[in-house]
């Protein structure tokens, strides 16, 4: 009965999936359009509307960069190892990209599984390999191309997909560049909201910081010319 079940909810989900995505299709522009013309700030709709795409398509065609990446180095390592199936191995490397930290992961094992079967050596020299394409994933690639498209600092990607991580786990990590760049756009559009209808905190925070500077490089030299003065 379990098993059932979860054939019947995945069956279900992907119906529902598929519906949504057909309404999203051919209503999506008009309730942009709607959004455009009646939100109470436009310039900030616009910014919002303009952006949220930009950047969930920014993180799809970065996940696709990635994931082609990531399959012709594991391709071209089997290759190098004389490892049965090197083309078929990439193409899955390719497919398993998309599960964040588990597809490499997975198809790791899979490669070393079947580079057993040509000595241990092999399968030693296909760990360190993996173990160096993960650190390439993980840490400066994917970072790198996820976050430049989305617009996101390396760091504060990298720190996104730690959070996620330790919150919601794989899940996390799927969504925690697109979501983070969400925020940021949100940020961005309430930040410029502020700036525009206060323009005079801002002014008063410039100058504010103008003066402390002028005082920590202006005071000493007045302290100067006093003390020759007195002297």
């Amino acid at each position: 009965m379990p098993f059932v079940t979860g054939v019947f909810d995945v069956l279900f989900d992907v119906i529902v999936i598929a519906v949504l995505s057909v309404y999203l299709l051919l209503d999506g522009s008009r309730a942009s359009n709607w959004i455009r013309q009646n939100a109470p700030r436009l310039t900030q709709a616009n910014f919002v509307l303009d952006a949220v795409p930009h950047i969930v398509g920014g993180y799809i065609r970065g996940q696709l960069l990635l994931s082609t990446l990531i399959g012709g180095l594991v391709g071209g390592g089997m290759f190098a190892f004389h490892v049965p199936y090197a083309v078929l191995l990439g193409v899955l490397a390719f497919v398993l990209e998309f599960i964040p930290v588990l597809g490499t992961l997975v198809s790791g094992s899979i490669c070393i599984l079947i580079a057993l079967t040509q000595g241990w050596l092999i399968a030693l020299g296909v760990l360190i390999y993996f173990v160096v394409v993960h650190i390439i994933e993980g840490d400066v690639v994917g970072p790198r191309v996820v976050g430049k498209a989305i617009g996101l600092h390396p760091v504060i990607s990298i720190a996104a997909l730690i959070a996620g991580a330790e919150l919601f786990g794989i899940w996390g990590v799927l969504f925690a560049s697109p979501v983070v760049g969400v925020l940021q756009v949100m940020i961005v559009a309430l930040w410029s909201s502020w700036r525009q209808h206060r323009p005079e905190q801002f002014v008063q925070v410039k100058q504010q910081v103008t003066d402390q500077v002028e005082g920590e490089y202006t005071a000493p030299v007045m302290r100067g010319v006093q003390e020759e003065t007195m002297s």
